[in-house]
């Protein structure tokens, strides 16, 4: 329940940092332009937060757990950030090659494609530090 939760307030913060991204560069600003970019992008991440997310969390909690018991709370916590890192870029990744074959073109533009994995990255270290929080909260 932790991680649905988690991926809920991930949605929410990631849909406003990317609106607040898309505003600031907008060369007209005004409402809708900061509330439509939030809920577009904060309704394309969900599905991606869910699916892939949370299994994938579970999988790497589990790996680090096995491996890395007894070692320190440091160490750890880089593993777990790298971890989740290359699996937010590995989202991302996939995500941008299904919109290419999509769009029928199986070409990727690399200033696009180093953006959509820059935003997999922060995408899922937001989802990392939250489940944090939140563990941190109830324990």
């Amino acid at each position: 329940m932790k991680r649905v939760f988690a991926a809920v307030i991930s949605t929410c913060l990631f849909g406003a940092l990317m609106g607040v991204t898309s505003f600031l560069s907008a060369s007209e600003r005004d409402a809708v332009s900061l509330w439509l970019p939030m809920l577009f992008f904060g309704v394309y991440a969900a599905p991606v937060y869910v699916i892939g997310g949370i299994p994938t969390s579970l999988l790497i909690d589990k790996v680090i757990s096995k491996k890395l018991r007894d070692s320190g709370g440091f160490l750890r916590y880089v593993t777990r950030a790298g971890l989740y890192g290359l699996a937010g870029v590995t989202a991302a990744f996939i995500y941008m090659m299904i919109l290419a074959m999509a769009e029928g073109e199986l070409y990727l533009i690399p200033q696009e494609l180093i953006g959509y994995l820059v935003y997999g990255l922060i995408a899922a270290l937001i989802y990392f530090h939250v489940l944090l929080l939140i563990r941190k909260q109830t324990t």
